[in-house]
């Protein structure tokens, strides 16, 4: 007998059979085109009712089909095949699953052809590696769910787990993400050219690592030796002209200090602008494990708006709104399976250029974005603002806590430096969660007091 035939035979027999294997059948693992109008039938029939059709009744379906003679020839004759087994469950499940698998890596294969071929116009061979995998990755997924009421105590330790939470570096930031950036999460950024995304991305990194956490900071736009530079001037607290009249001695006896309160480990990987995609980056967190042993706990991206993407290559018919939605969906994808959060970034769009109070329909490309995202906050700047070093920060989404708590707040700035720093009166009341380690200010000489009214702020 056919797999399919015993497939079928379970679907219209053996509903506790049929509850556990139909979420995971598609009608694309069936070759024979038969085989394919009786699942669509089944599927049909299986959403309507919530219960397995008797044979008879799918007989009836078929009656009502308008399709070919050999169509409705080989249906009727899969029908004919089903009988009820007395095998078990387990091992029914099991032949399914592996026939799952099978049509899937042999599905996925055939599309990489294609896409080899050139015959496929929307999706590049960068592709190719991701179609695999998800066929790899076929099986039956035992696991059910979080269970509400038996998981309380698994909830209770998750809360407060000291590593679930990725510090910032900033106190109103901590505070904003009850306690810093979660795993699994995708946050953005978003500001003009030169609004200081980068800037506040360095900034990110640096208190992860200093707090004792790993990092792996890709760069699609500058050199890793420039990335390296705004670290140095960073960590050292030194502005670069400062730092080109050290010493090699000097250089290294400031290093040494910077690796002595740095507990963390931070890469640097640097990609060709608009040439990498979330492919590459996964590939790269394979090879840093194997080499290296290393799995970064943050993740940032400087940063999305010039990655590629997996599926869609560039100059495809896909639009641009989808393929920079697809990025967006990529790159959170990736924050789950690294268990790790990310920081990225995109621009606004020719109407949030000189906007002093950017909303969320600023996003460049794709409001897809910010559907996306777990927190996505802009950086507003004026004349004014650069004259104070400070940077206002306006919340447009936020998953960890209200959106209004506070919808803006201020932030100190020092670029000579490549630091940012906690005002004394920023206009919120904070309170830092006891996930985040406690440092202290290592600007004291920065403070300054923010603006109390963003009301009666002058931006022009």
């Amino acid at each position: 007998m056919r797999i399919e035939s015993l497939i079928f035979s379970q679907l219209m027999t053996n509903e506790s059979y049929a509850r556990k294997v139909t979420p995971h059948l598609m009608e694309e693992y069936f070759q024979n085109q038969g085989d394919k109008v009786l699942f669509k039938l089944y599927s049909r029939f299986w959403q309507k009712h919530n219960s397995i059709p008797s044979k008879q009744a799918m007989l009836i379906e078929t009656e009502k089909l308008k399709a070919s003679q050999d169509v409705y020839t080989s249906v009727k004759d899969t029908i004919s095949e089903v009988v009820d087994f007395s095998e078990s469950i387990e091992f029914l499940i099991e032949k399914t699953e592996t026939f799952c698998k099978d049509r899937a890596i042999y599905n996925a294969l055939r599309d990489a052809v294609l896409i080899a071929d050139g015959q496929d116009k929307n999706k590049s061979a960068d592709a190719i590696p991701a179609i695999l995998q998800s066929a790899l990755n076929v099986c039956f997924d035992t696991n059910v769910g979080h269970d509400y009421y038996l998981d309380y105590e698994h909830r209770y330790d998750y809360y407060h787990r000291r590593d679930a939470k990725v510090p910032t570096g900033s106190k109103i930031f901590d505070d904003i993400t009850r306690g810093g950036w979660s795993r699994k999460t995708l946050n953005v950024l978003l500001a003009p050219p030169h609004g200081g995304k980068s800037f506040l991305m360095v900034n990110f990194a640096r208190g992860a690592v200093e707090a004792g956490f790993n990092v792996l900071y890709i760069t699609l736009e500058m050199a890793e030796e420039e990335i390296g530079k705004r670290f140095d001037q960073a960590m050292m607290r030194t502005t670069f002209d400062e730092m080109m009249l050290f010493s090699r001695e000097t250089f290294n006896r400031q290093f040494a200090k910077v690796q002595a309160k740095s507990h963390g480990k931070m890469i640097i990987r640097e990609y060709p602008t608009g040439q990498a995609h979330a492919g590459h980056f996964r590939s790269l967190l394979s090879e840093l494990k194997q080499k290296q042993n290393f799995a970064p706990d943050l993740i940032v991206v400087d940063y999305m708006g010039i990655c590629s993407s997996e599926v869609f290559k560039s100059g495809s018919s896909a639009n641009t709104y989808t393929i920079v939605g697809s990025i967006g969906k990529e790159l959170r994808a990736l924050a789950i399976e690294s268990d790790s959060a990310i920081v990225t970034a995109v621009q606004t769009n020719r109407s949030g250029v000189a906007n002093t109070d950017i909303d969320i329909t600023a996003t460049s490309d794709s409001f897809g974005i910010p559907a996306i995202a777990d927190w996505f906050g802009a950086i507003i700047t004026s004349d004014e603002l650069k004259e104070m070093n400070q940077m206002m920060i306006r919340q447009l989404k936020n998953r960890y806590k209200s959106l209004d708590d506070p919808n803006k707040f201020m932030i100190g700035t020092d670029f000579s430096r490549m630091i940012i720093h906690d005002l004394e009166d920023s206009g919120v009341k904070r309170t830092v969660s006891s996930n985040t380690k406690q440092h202290n200010d290592p600007f004291p000489e920065h403070k300054i007091n923010a603006v109390n009214s963003f009301d009666d702020f002058d931006f022009n």
